[in-house]
């Protein structure tokens, strides 16, 4: 039922979305823009968007390994850029850690740490990130807006910092009634992630850390260029630092709005809002936050579903020649 609840309220935000766009801009406008790309703007895009889900990859292996998860480098960016797929369902995180039990042959609560991890520092870097342009480059966004990044920034650290408080805190919410399902759940998460974080407790620390957020700022880089190629490719310009800075709020408008699948609506109507305040016109702010929307959802999950096919091609061939031939 609540799943069901999620992917209705995506649905009316895409819905009320569409319907304030197809006002303000028609159909003309959008198909001549889509003309103006080469195939070399289409490679570029698509070359930028696997990119990052390597990137990405590369800091989820690194996760695994620091949980004594045995599996290569490879292996991890084939599993990871499969799991995309899941990206617009609600819980696309444990069904990354579903796909991962299934590859492996692992006990689901080995990975649920390593998950929460990917998850958690994903939006602990795109925090950064705003917090660096806003700090050291400036921004209209300044102000008591980043009075509210930095408060993120340490609601995020906090899991980093109390790990091991937080299943006590949990387990002291129960002792209190609270004796619901999803707390059952969050406290199996929290005691894995728990002892994630205890394992890196040690003198080479800073190297698993430092691999996390320099990885984690990489893939911040290159989402802002992606962007800022996405909008070059229309004819306007804003700069590349304004770019990291609407590309990472895009992440954490996502992050932030897990409720909605995708963060369909609600992610498009905030980007629009930031490329209207560094002074981008109405109606190419729409055409950029299309295209780039279109660049990082719907393109990401055609990756991951052909990486998802050849996977499993030979188990749906199989299952098809058994149906056909059942003796």
């Amino acid at each position: 039922m609540k799943t069901a609840l999620r992917i209705v309220l995506g649905l009316v935000f895409v819905v009320a979305i569409v319907y304030v766009m197809s006002n303000e801009i028609s159909v003309h406008d959008i198909t001549v823009t889509l003309q103006t790309l080469r195939w070399w703007n289409i490679v570029l895009i698509v070359g930028a968007v696997y990119a990052m889900t390597v990137l990405q990859g590369t800091r989820f292996f690194v996760i695994l390994r620091s949980g004594q998860v045995e599996i290569s480098w490879l292996n991890t960016i084939r599993v990871f850029t499969a799991s995309q797929a899941f990206t617009p369902l609600p819980g696309g995180e444990i069904g990354r850690a579903m796909l991962l039990k299934h590859e492996l042959g692992s006990h689901f609560h080995d990975l649920i740490g390593p998950v929460f991890l990917q998850a958690l520092t994903e939006l602990w870097t795109a925090t950064l990130m705003t917090v660096l342009v806003v700090v050291f480059v400036g921004s209209v966004w300044g102000g008591w807006w980043l009075v509210g990044f930095l408060g993120l920034l340490i609601v995020l650290t906090i899991p980093l910092l109390f790990s091991k408080q937080l299943p006590r805190f949990v387990v002291w919410l129960k002792t209190r009634g609270w004796t619901y399902a999803w707390i059952d759940k969050l406290q199996m998460t929290l005691e894995q992630f728990a002892q994630l974080i205890s394992a890196q407790a040690t003198t080479k620390a800073w190297r698993f850390w430092g691999l996390l957020v320099g990885l984690g700022l990489a893939a911040q880089v290159l989402n802002g260029g992606l962007l800022w190629y996405v909008v070059s490719v229309t004819g306007v310009h804003i700069g590349f630092v304004q770019a990291l800075f609407a590309a990472a709020m895009t992440v954490l408008i996502q992050g932030i709005f897990t409720i909605i699948p995708g963060g369909l609506g609600v992610t498009e109507g905030g980007l629009v809002g930031i490329l209207l305040g560094f002074g981008m016109v109405w109606q190419k702010t729409v055409v950029v936050t299309l295209l780039y929307r279109l660049a990082t959802l719907p393109l990401g999950i055609v990756i991951a579903l052909i990486f998802l096919a050849f996977m499993y091609a030979k188990e749906l061939m199989h299952a098809v020649l058994l149906k056909q031939n059942p003796s």
